[in-house]
């Protein structure tokens, strides 16, 4: 099965020795309705949005000694300021006028996407991993990415997350409300519409209509900062005319409890991840080259950023691919065949 997946993935080559530049770049690979890409050559130079392209702006912004400048998105500024339960649309952002430090690398792994960026002094790495490994299908389930700011040589460094309310919503004159809570320890928040509908909307290119965006320690200091992204979607899909949980949901587990465990196993699993990611990275390479593992990697992240793994009606896991452009079903032959030999390998 190791050589069908091998064999599948291997189409489109390209010669010469640049680094792949992928036509977008996983930030969030989660599922579906919780999925962000950012489609520039600099992360800093364009919002983050949703795979079929409506803005989601994520922003993250990185103060050196002082100076602050933007890492990811334009930098919108002022979320992470509201008050616990206060409303508000999207229109009422803020624009803040940082300068864009600049990025020298892009890296795209099976798990890891990579950034470096420089200040000419410094360097800075801004890296997003979600622990898609079939081998703990809690983990594998649970709606987080990691986020992980890594800064060399001896500064002063405070790192800045922000979350956009597009992340919780289809319609951008939606009312929005904000929740802040603590997990692990960490300051979080949340966003979501104020009057929540789940399961009622449905078909080609909709944002996820219901559910809270959350992001974990949006503000962190050090040279080595961290924090998470997450999408409590409450509800996931409707499965024989039967509403069925999410995996990492079966038997009622609360949303903050998953925060809590996913917080508790960072550390773990972004060794874990580097090793999955570097295992794999080698055979790739090994069978089809270089070109061949760009290629097997970012394959690997749209595959199953377009899956949901849920708890069928009898307990047992259901894996559900969904349709990108013919009127939003799921679970058709011809999104998952392709993806077959993924499936088989992991």
């Amino acid at each position: 099965m190791r050589k069908s997946f091998l064999a599948v993935l291997c189409v489109a080559m390209t010669a010469g020795g640049a680094e792949l530049r992928p036509p977008s770049v996983p930030i969030v690979s989660c599922d579906p309705y919780f999925s962000i890409w950012s489609g520039a050559d600099a992360p800093n130079l364009v919002d983050t949005e949703i795979w079929h392209g409506a803005k989601q702006p994520v922003s993250v912004e990185i103060e050196l000694d002082g100076v602050r400048y933007r890492l990811l998105g334009k930098g919108h500024g002022g979320h992470s300021e509201l008050s616990a339960g206060k409303t508000w649309s999207i229109g009422s952002r803020r624009s803040a006028d940082r300068p864009a430090l600049r990025c020298v690398r892009t890296e795209v792994r099976p798990l890891t996407s990579v950034y470096t960026f420089t200040d000419g002094a410094a360097e800075v790495r801004l890296s997003f991993m979600t622990p898609k490994m079939a081998d703990e299908l809690d983990v594998f389930s649970r709606p987080v990415t990691y986020a992980t700011v890594e800064t060399s040589g001896a500064r002063k460094v405070r790192v800045f997350a922000e979350i956009s309310p597009a992340l919780a919503t289809d319609d951008d004159s939606a009312e929005m409300v904000t929740n802040r809570f603590e997990v692990a320890g960490m300051p979080a928040y949340s966003i979501g519409r104020k009057e929540q509908t789940p399961l009622v909307r449905y078909g080609d290119c909709v944002r996820c209509d219901w559910g809270y965006a959350c992001l974990v320690n949006p503000v962190s200091e050090g040279t080595s900062a961290h924090f998470m992204l997450a999408y409590d979607d409450v509800k996931t899909l409707q499965f024989l005319d039967r509403e069925v949980p999410a995996w990492w949901r079966r038997g009622g587990k609360p949303f903050r409890t998953m925060l809590e465990e996913a917080a508790a196993d960072r550390e773990r699993l972004r060794a874990k991840a580097d090793r999955f990611d570097a295992a794999l990275s080698s055979e790739l390479e090994r069978v089809g080259g270089v070109r061949y593992r760009e290629l097997a990697a970012l394959a690997y992240r749209q595959s199953f950023a377009a899956c949901k793994l849920v708890a069928g009606p009898d307990g047992q896991p259901l894996y559900f691919s969904k349709e990108n452009s013919s009127n939003g079903c799921i679970g058709t032959v011809d999104v998952f065949y392709p993806q077959l030999p993924l499936l088989l390998l992991t």
